[in-house]
């Protein structure tokens, strides 16, 4: 079986030591199944250090998304398709659960029908 090794500072090591100790369990054994829902495809989001960086280029993307639909719903509806095309592309979001799969966006820039 393969190996991974980590880098922890002491304070870290020892907490996840004792934790494991307590439920009668290897650090390993404490730590595989964390690692196997971090590799999980489809698993839920894991947070890293970026968070803050995509939340304030979220932020600005929905500005600007708000801009262009007054001032061209036709570029916003392309837009929005573009960019749906690149998160399933990169497997950033699977067809079950994209919640405009199916659904035509308007040159409004709202989902057809609304």
């Amino acid at each position: 079986m393969p190996r991974i090794s980590i880098r922890v500072d002491e304070e870290l090591h020892e907490r996840l030591y004792v934790r494991a100790r307590a439920a009668g369990l290897t650090t390993s054994e404490l730590l595989r199944p964390v690692l196997e829902e971090v590799a999980w495809p489809g698993g839920r989001y894991v947070y890293t250090g970026n968070d803050e960086i995509l939340t304030i280029a979220i932020q600005i993307l929905a500005l600007v998304a708000h801009d262009l639909t007054a001032r061209s719903p036709a570029d916003y509806a392309q837009g929005v398709e573009a960019a749906r095309d690149l998160l399933r592309q990169r497997g950033l979001l699977a067809a079950e659960n994209d919640p405009l799969q199916g659904a035509a966006v308007s040159s409004s820039g709202k989902e057809a029908g609304q």
